[in-house]
């Protein structure tokens, strides 16, 4: 299992001080190669395993970081009830707890259709 470092383990503790405080979208920002993956994947790790009935949809717009986002929850959580829903990673995995996934920018091509759960 991996450890967070502490810089990791304040964002973390930032999103819980958030959402006791407030409605709405928190923003974690962090440089590149600081871990956002891992902040991320401890987030959904500790809700998960804190409110049993929580489903989680992470989405991205390219699949290389589904990929990524996918391998850090798994070497945090090896036993995860992750999936991945992306064409591009030739994988539909709708009925997890947690689903990894590609979100189309509309922008001027368009609106991205509805998603399929």
């Amino acid at each position: 299992m991996i450890a967070l470092r502490p810089y990791q383990q304040a964002a973390v503790a930032a999103l819980y001080a958030y959402f006791q405080a407030n409605d709405g979208d928190p923003l974690v920002a962090m440089p590149t190669g600081t871990g956002k993956s891992l902040v991320i994947a401890e987030f959904v790790r500790s809700a998960v395993s804190t409110f049993g009935d929580t489903r989680v949809l992470m989405l991205t717009h390219v699949k290389e970081l589904i990929a990524q986002n996918f391998a850090q929850m798994m070497a945090l959580w090896p036993q995860a009830p992750i999936g991945i829903y992306s064409a591009g990673l030739r994988r539909r995995d709708l009925h997890s707890q947690i689903v990894q996934a590609f979100r189309r920018d509309g922008g001027a091509r368009g609106r991205a259709g509805p998603a399929p759960w």
